[in-house]
């Protein structure tokens, strides 16, 4: 989930106090001047850090403290007089809405449990902006939780405004794996047929069919190699291909005997997929290769044909 950096929106309360009651408060303290609200917090100046972050860090994010900035800004006609303060203050120990009468449900939720700090200050009445922003241990902007601000606040003589920033964070990056784990089986031979014999002369047509099934319907791709014998006048070429009622496939190839001998051909089927990179049909034993496990997925037969002499001498290209 991603940071709205551009803060949420806030919520106010005025809480309006009785004079005696303020007075009762105050009264303990009250013995020299009142103190401005630089003077409170004099160990504190305005854009610095004003405390050693030694604290424990919130267990979800590295925030340690927030940051608080007020600015004072004028709103309407009224007098005004620039003023800005900057404090640091810890993450509570206690959670919002911490099981208090009065803010559960408002907005948290009375099960929820926020990490928070709290800045709270005497000011002038006025107009004013907050900004807060969450820092780490170290005392630099969170990486975590984005910074949150509001305008136009009104400070009240005799009140306080309560605002609650919301600091949203960034969520872990989570994602997920589907793993489908499939069979593949190897192609299997089903017949080599001679369309004649296995027997021809020198110099004629050698015409061979291959059939192989595969088990899981996957196309095939055939390869025929000479193993053995005299030099093919005609190396092995295909003829034709062809799809069976029964799911296997047929290739026959033509071959011509350069002089009389035993030659040996194999036929080898191979499986197919397409490749990851949509180029193609490739040899699934290829596939398998490249990601590292090399095991064949093929099925083959070697096999002899012979020839014998037509009278001719000096090849196919003289005369009988």
């Amino acid at each position: 989930m991603k940071a709205n950096t551009a803060g949420a929106q806030p919520r106010f309360r005025l809480l309006p106090f009785l004079g005696s009651l303020m007075l009762g408060l105050m009264g303990p303290i009250a013995c020299g001047p009142t103190a401005t609200p630089e003077e409170q917090f004099s160990r504190h100046p305005a854009g610095q850090t004003g405390l050693a972050l030694t604290l424990r860090v919130d267990e979800e994010t590295d925030v340690a403290a927030i940051r608080f900035k007020i600015d004072r800004r004028q709103c309407s006609d009224e007098p005004f007089t620039p003023f800005s303060l900057t404090i640091d203050k810890p993450l509570e120990e206690i959670r919002l809405p911490g099981g208090i009468p009065g803010l559960e449900n408002m907005p948290f939720d009375s099960w929820s449990a926020h990490a928070f700090a709290d800045l709270f200050v005497t000011l002038d009445a006025g107009c004013y902006d907050v900004t807060t922003q969450p820092l780490n241990a170290a005392g630099e902007a969170s990486e975590d939780c984005s910074p949150a601000s509001s305008s136009g606040i009104w400070v009240n003589d005799g009140q306080t405004t309560e605002v609650l920033l919301i600091n949203q964070c960034w969520g872990p990056d989570r994602g997920a794996i589907d793993v489908i784990s499939a069979l593949n089986h190897p192609p299997e031979l089903v017949e080599v047929v001679f369309e004649d014999s296995k027997f021809v002369y020198q110099c004629t047509d050698q015409v061979i069919c291959a059939t192989f099934r595969d088990p899981d319907g996957d196309p095939l791709e055939f390869a025929w190699t000479q193993e053995g014998g005299p030099a093919l006048y005609v190396a092995p070429e295909v003829l034709s291909t062809t799809p069976n009622a029964d799911g296997s496939i047929t290739q026959c190839i033509r071959t011509v005997a350069q002089d009389p001998g035993q030659y040996v051909l194999k036929v080898t089927a191979y499986d197919l997929l397409h490749a990851p990179d949509g180029s193609g049909l490739i040899r699934i034993e290829d596939y398998l290769a490249a990601g590292g496990t090399p095991f064949p997925s093929n099925d083959s037969l070697t096999f002899p044909f012979y020839a014998a002499s037509d009278g001719r001498t000096g090849g196919c290209d003289a005369a009988p």
